[in-house]
């Protein structure tokens, strides 16, 4: 895929592979930072002992940098694009044209993902597009039990707090909550 980069751009990237001795293979320029995507396996390189290298460059360039490292899969790709992220997984999706990305990020880490203003998404998304033809980059997410029942059953209150005697019973489509004499509390089925 050919990747058009603007004369600043250029700039960024001569600077920083002079500076780093790591190759850089795209450069994102946005207000408050630039987005370096780094070759496969030279991210140490990138980033120096104890972060010297970047923080070298971000001196010498004068504005943050965050380094993404670039991967053979697109599934890798996006993963790498959404770092420090935890993500769960990837699944890619296409109907017709149109190309999407479904990312499973655990429900602590979907700030993270998104970033400040979207800014950590909206980088992903510019990658994805430029160096394997994704569309779209989706956030999915399996919220946790506890968030699932302080949310379907909002009257047992804080979820964390149920009482020890209760017993919890999920299914893939159901959950149950039971007291300690078998009374349903309550279910909820999808």
């Amino acid at each position: 895929m050919h990747v058009r980069l603007s004369d600043a751009a250029r700039q960024y990237i001569a600077h920083f592979q002079e500076m780093t001795g790591a190759t850089c293979r795209d450069c994102l320029i946005f207000e408050a930072r630039v987005v370096m995507l780094i070759a496969a396996g030279e991210m140490g390189t990138a980033i120096g002992p104890g972060g010297k290298h970047v923080k070298a460059a971000e001196s010498e360039l004068n504005t943050t940098i965050e380094l993404v490292e670039d991967a053979t899969t697109p599934q890798a790709f996006v993963e790498n694009t959404l770092a420090p992220a935890a993500v769960s997984h990837v699944t890619l999706s296409e109907q017709g044209n149109t190309r999407v990305a479904y990312v499973e990020v655990p429900e602590g880490d979907r700030g993270v993902a998104i970033g400040a203003d979207g800014g950590n998404i909206k980088a992903a998304r510019v990658l994805a597009g430029r160096h394997h033809d994704i569309d779209d980059i989706q956030l999915t997410w399996h919220p946790t039990l506890s968030y699932v029942l302080s949310r379907r059953i909002p009257h047992l209150g804080d979820a964390n707090r149920l009482p020890f005697q209760c017993l919890v019973w999920v299914t893939f489509q159901s959950i149950g909550i039971y007291n300690k004499q078998g009374e349903c509390l309550d279910f909820v089925s999808d």
